[in-house]
């Protein structure tokens, strides 16, 4: 979804890179520790909330990490494809469609070719 650059490495020169810099395992370490609290927080919303809730806390987690790279702004625009959001979120396109639609006639968004306008950041908050 971002630009980035990859770095290989193959498992013999991993793990003994692991075994000489216990500060990397400590990074690693906490990194792998986010990403199973973000599995499992995935799965509760898959089996707890209802496919709007769910949508809105993605596109404000998106819109948060747009906001921290500028200036504090009470609007935020996101490139993404509702194909994108619905992976994300585990509905269809055609769901997403529905409720998009919705926060567009409620004004809480305006939409464009793969992008979306929040007006305000804070009233968003108060969907989720």
């Amino acid at each position: 979804m971002t630009d980035c650059e990859l770095l290989v490495l193959n498992h013999r020169n991993f793990l003994e890179m692991l075994e000489n810099r216990a500060d990397l395992c400590m990074i690693l370490l906490r990194i792998l520790c986010r990403r199973l609290r973000q599995t499992s927080e995935q799965v509760e919303d898959v089996m707890f909330r209802h496919l709007e809730s769910r949508v809105a806390k993605a596109v404000l987690q998106l819109a948060e990490s747009v906001a921290l790279r500028r200036l504090r702004s009470r609007s935020v625009e996101l490139h993404v494809s509702q194909r994108e959001l619905g992976s994300m979120v585990g509905g269809s396109r055609e769901s997403i469609n529905k409720i998009l639609q919705n926060w567009y006639r409620q004004k809480r968004i305006d939409l464009g070719k793969a992008s979306i306008l929040i007006h305000d950041i804070d009233a968003f908050r108060r969907l989720i």
